[in-house]
């Protein structure tokens, strides 16, 4: 599956300039109503997974991210509208087909030790999945050691004016698997108003923010 997020593909490849923005999109008209009673769920990204992110929660809370890992991470936000197919077959679809079984919802990024100024507020019931795009190897220090701030880079930057030393590390990530082929992918679902939130997923127990070994470590 390929793309971009702007045809809104269940699994669109976002161009690394994109990813770089730390801002969030969403449907302010589908969240409206739901945000007066959101909760609000901080979920961090580490090398390579999610931590805190419940496997169901209530319509409208607000999921805020905070990058705990060395690399760059992002959490981009899908509904997926077929409730049937499992996920390993829907990431593996062209993307047109995808395109039709799925519905963008909002992303935001943030840079290691970092937390992203905005958040995404889940406004409709239904089955969703949180991923990061962004490839293996997006050192933030690498790029800042060839000149360039990533979170000065959006959709209109042009590469070819970036310093070659930029051009060059931006290159050698195109054939990199995206932290979501690491395991930075995490199938959760969002239930009716007022319904408790859900456990975290068994696998959570093996994966801790780095403050949460310390504090186990004590």
């Amino acid at each position: 599956m390929t793309g971009t997020r702007k045809n809104i593909a269940l699994l669109a490849a976002a161009s690394l300039l994109l990813l770089a923005a730390p801002v969030a999109a969403q449907d302010d008209a589908a969240t409206t109503d739901a945000a007066d009673n959101a909760a609000s769920i901080e979920v961090s990204g580490v090398d390579y997974a999610f931590v805190g992110l419940p496997t169901s929660v209530p319509v409208g809370t607000e999921l805020t991210f905070r990058n705990d890992g060395t690399e760059m991470h992002e959490m981009a936000v899908i509904h997926i509208l077929d409730e049937t197919t499992p996920l390993e077959e829907l990431m593996a679809m062209p993307e047109e087909e995808s395109a039709e079984l799925s519905e963008f919802v909002g992303f935001v990024s943030a840079l290691p030790g970092t937390s992203a100024a905005d958040a995404i507020t889940l406004g409709t019931t239904g089955r969703y999945v949180a991923l990061c795009f962004i490839p293996q190897g997006m050192d933030p220090a690498a790029f800042e050691a060839a000149g360039v701030d990533l979170t000065q880079l959006d959709e209109d930057t042009d590469p070819s004016d970036l310093p070659p030393e930029a051009q060059e590390l931006f290159a050698s990530l195109e054939s990199n698997p995206p932290h979501m082929a690491l395991g930075m992918v995490q199938e959760f679902t969002v239930t009716d108003a007022g319904t408790e939130v859900g456990p975290l997923p068994e696998a959570a127990a093996d994966v801790m923010a780095p403050e949460d070994e310390e504090t186990a470590s004590e």
